[in-house]
């Protein structure tokens, strides 16, 4: 996954929260966040981030072994 700076997405809301913290759920690569009550999706490509996004769905955006997961939702 690209960097942050470069992704051509803006964020509506970025989550204040961390993935790791949040519960895991039945399904890999989705959690659920209590705070907002919605479900949140790892993604690890520009096309799943761009899938999710146009679903309005919360993301996890993993840049890669050295960064930090960044969540939170798009704008439309």
């Amino acid at each position: 996954m690209t960097d942050m700076a470069s992704c051509p997405l803006k964020w509506a809301y970025p989550c204040p929260l961390r993935w790791q913290d949040l519960p895991e759920g039945t399904q890999p690569g989705v959690r659920h966040c209590p705070q907002c009550r919605q479900d949140v999706f790892l993604v690890h490509s520009q096309a799943e981030l761009e899938a999710n996004s146009s679903r309005s769905r919360c993301v996890a955006l993993d840049p890669g072994p050295k960064s930090n997961i960044i969540m939170g939702r798009f704008k439309d």
